[in-house]
């Protein structure tokens, strides 16, 4: 069984599941502007090959804020389009995952550019309040296109940081617009010479 239990808000969607291990491992959650969350392969023990064990059965939480209100430290944004998930397991606080599990999650930046090497993959401490960029648990999968992809080893509260490629488009936006200014400028005056001649 699996529902979404809030879907009103615009900024919070929560969905709990109560699955069967073999539903919960992998499952890959997909949010707005297509973000995506996937659990490890291997997050849960599965029964033997066989049997059917419905008390193997755990509930999974998964919430995607679509603001980063909730997480602000000293005013300042850090979340990456304001995105922001969490997850949850029946019976596990948050915590490091066993060796070789990682939770995947990929947070887009719709008609931007991200700066290729400048990202950050972030968790939430509660203690702290604040987000860390703790390379032991977290790595950066991919940052070269209009999203950051990445991978942590703890099942937590989870975000991105990037910087935006602002410049270099528009670099390239001024640059070709000078140029069209400066050819045109040329054509011009060699029109008006021209016609000087004729008469």
């Amino acid at each position: 069984r699996g529902r979404t239990i809030l879907d009103t808000c615009a900024y919070i969607s929560i969905s709990s599941y109560h699955w069967y291990p073999t539903q919960i491992n992998g499952h890959t959650f997909t949010g707005k502007n297509s973000d995506t969350f996937q659990l490890p392969e291997n997050l849960l023990e599965v029964p033997a090959t066989g049997t059917i064990s419905p008390s193997a059965c755990r509930r999974v939480q998964l919430t995607e804020y679509s603001t980063e209100h909730w997480f602000l430290t000293n005013d300042k944004t850090t979340a990456l389009n304001g995105k922001v998930f969490s997850a949850s397991l029946q019976g596990r606080g948050s915590r490091p995952l066993t060796e070789g599990n990682e939770v995947v999650y990929r947070i887009h930046t719709p008609g931007l550019r991200v700066k290729p090497g400048q990202s950050l993959c972030l968790l939430w401490s509660q203690a702290a309040e604040s987000w860390l960029s703790d390379w032991q648990f977290c790595r950066v999968v991919d940052d070269s296109g209009n999203y950051v992809e990445c991978a942590c080893s703890h099942l937590s509260v989870y975000t991105a940081h990037a910087q935006m490629a602002f410049m270099a488009s528009y670099n390239e936006a001024f640059y070709a617009s000078g140029f069209i200014c400066v050819s045109g400028t040329v054509w011009m005056k060699s029109l008006f010479r021209y016609s000087v001649h004729l008469v």
